[in-house]
């Protein structure tokens, strides 16, 4: 409502988002898509329009897993969620009690991510392909890279982890959402089995040994550029 909120509030894209370290435009809708690392669970990819509310810090991953959410955070990997003001006992029990808690400005909306990882996996720089370099089924494709390289192996049994990922993400017909072909991710979420690890997203998997990929562009000639932060490179990424 004019007057009710203060000018700089009602300046506002969209708001509630934890440690994004990637955003892109759509080439082909201008639809902006971000991603956020969930330090210890729900890291997510999601599709943001105007009065976009992400939920942090009430919630991460959709609404109908606040409760795996809840139990990860106060029971596993320290139970800090990254800083001290608010401890993760605070979390939720409901899904219905964390809608309620969502801070609500006018004309604001909460929308599940399009995916989520259960545990962190975590992700860094994502990037749209503009372009036919790598053939065309490629092209409109968004990719995303690693935050983390030399991750040690899980143990836990059947964890796959695998260091310096990027992944390839396909975006349905109408570029809405996010189109997968392995039943598992039909719900939206990857449920992997410990942090790092890539259970449910094997799919995705499109190179590896990247290092920390903090961006991803598209060069002139239409190929993938990967930028290596731990390995002091661009990689470019070519159909042989």
């Amino acid at each position: 409502m004019p007057g009710e909120f203060g000018d700089n509030v009602q300046k506002l894209f969209a708001y509630g988002f934890r440690n994004s370290f990637g955003m892109d435009f759509d080439p082909e809708t201008g639809e902006l898509w971000t991603q956020e690392n969930g330090d210890d669970t729900f890291t997510e990819i999601n599709r943001v329009q105007p009065g976009h509310n992400g939920g942090w810090i009430q919630v991460m991953g959709p609404l109908s897993r606040i409760e795996q959410y809840r139990e990860i955070e106060t029971t596993q990997f320290g139970g800090a969620l990254q800083q001290l003001r608010w401890p993760p006992t605070q979390i939720a029990e409901t899904a219905a009690e964390a809608r309620q808690r969502l801070y609500k400005l006018p004309g604001s909306h909460y929308n599940d991510p399009e995916l989520s990882w259960k545990y962190e996996l975590p992700p860094a720089g994502i990037g749209f392909l503009r372009g036919r370099g790598l053939g065309r089924e490629y092209e409109g494709n968004l990719f995303l890279g690693a935050a983390r390289v030399g991750v040690p192996p899980s143990t836990v049994p059947g964890a796959q982890v695998v260091s310096g990922q990027l992944f390839r993400l396909q975006l349905s017909r109408d570029r809405r959402s996010l189109r997968f072909d392995d039943p598992r991710l039909r719900d939206k979420v990857a449920d992997n089995l410990d942090k790092h690890d890539i259970t449910e997203s094997e799919s995705l998997l499109f190179g590896r040994d990247f290092g920390v990929g903090a961006d991803v562009r598209t060069g002139p000639n239409g190929n993938l550029f990967v930028v290596s932060l731990t390995n002091g490179a661009v990689y470019e990424v070519f159909r042989k």
